[in-house]
């Protein structure tokens, strides 16, 4: 018996490409989607808007359903490859005025990390289509939707890193919006807190209310009897005492503030006043440092994408499933069944 014994296949149709202008349009779809996919992120980092936002999700969203779905339809491996090889070249197209700054380079190592991800899926599905007796769409696209996602997210990543951190993209308004959505979100943790406080009110304002909340939950000892530990709530104390206790609390706390930061403008919001700090101590970075502190939030941005992503892998291949049947019931592709014979042995 031969080492690999032949299998003979019984079909009607060949498993080969028979119509180039499908394969076209399909290819067309996932170029043109992955242009849009990257050019509304690109142009969601530099203004934050949630129209962008909803392209982007959008776009990324159409570009992985049809990726995914053209791995079913396309049986030459160097048509992928071709596809694969615009798909990344159009990401890289969206990023078009960044080639010629300094490190533009890094666009190019971030479309071509993506072209490399979008072939291993494009090869996994193949060699799982081969391989398989019966079309199982949904244990297919185990093999091809995680790499197409993670290739995704890496040339998010580039482009995050880049922006903010190499092409000077970053400006004034952009940070206060961005530090100003950030307080914004982490307000419900404040309040938790401390629930008369808030990051619009001044310096001197939001102090005080912190003092305030700390106050009522510390009894004072009244001081008379130094072996008697009863003390008396703040809220019970008279009126002008309680302002005394807050003022003195209050100052301490600016003057421990100020000893660290230096002074601080007590008008001030508290926002304004914690993102010129912020600013003042990047400012004060090497380029090393900075570089170094962009790399480990393009990591973090990274993790961050591919959870949100993994969570929503059901929706895309959910998707990608009911584009396919939908193309199979408009006429677009058609099922073929092929019947093989197998040898194999068995002990008896």
């Amino acid at each position: 018996m031969s080492p690999n014994p032949e299998v003979i296949s019984r079909s009607r149709e060949p498993d080969v490409d028979r119509s180039n202008w499908k394969i076209v349009v399909l290819g067309v779809l996932v170029v043109a989607f992955s242009f849009a996919t990257f050019y509304f992120f690109d142009k969601l980092l530099l203004t934050l808007d949630a129209l962008h936002l909803i392209a982007t999700v959008i776009s990324s969203l159409l570009f992985l359903v049809f990726a995914i779905t053209t791995s079913f339809f396309v049986k030459n491996e160097w048509k992928l490859y071709l596809i694969s090889f615009l798909s990344a070249a159009a990401g890289a197209t969206a990023l078009y005025d960044r080639w010629f700054l300094s490190g533009g380079v890094f666009a190019g190592i971030g479309a071509l990390i993506f072209f490399l991800f979008m072939n291993v899926g494009f090869r996994g599905a193949a060699s799982a289509i081969r391989n398989s007796l019966e079309m199982r769409f949904f244990l297919i696209t185990r093999s091809i939707t995680p790499s197409l996602v993670f290739g995704v997210i890496i040339f998010f990543s580039v482009i995050f890193f880049g922006n903010y951190f190499m092409w000077g993209r970053f400006n004034e308004a952009l940070g206060e919006r961005m530090f100003h959505q950030a307080t914004t979100s982490s307000l419900p943790v404040l309040k938790l807190w401390f629930p008369d406080a808030r990051f619009n009110q001044p310096v001197q304002g939001f102090l005080e209310s912190v003092a305030r909340t700390q106050l009522k939950k510390t009894n004072l000892k009244l001081g008379i009897n130094p072996n008697d530990d009863t003390g008396i709530g703040f809220s019970k104390l008279a009126p002008e005492v309680q302002s005394a206790l807050l003022n003195q609390t209050v100052n301490n706390m600016l003057a421990y503030i100020e000893s660290k930061t230096g002074p601080i403008n007590k008008k001030q919001s508290v926002e304004d006043a914690l993102y010129g700090f912020l600013k003042n101590f990047i400012a004060k970075l090497s380029p090393q440092v900075l570089m170094a502190v962009g790399g480990i939030l393009a990591l973090l941005f990274l993790s961050f994408a591919k959870g949100v992503f993994g969570l929503f892998y059901w929706l895309i291949n959910g998707l990608a499933f009911i584009l396919f049947k939908l193309l199979i019931v408009l006429g677009f592709a058609f099922m073929s069944l092929e019947i093989k014979n197998r040898e194999f042995v068995l002990l008896k």
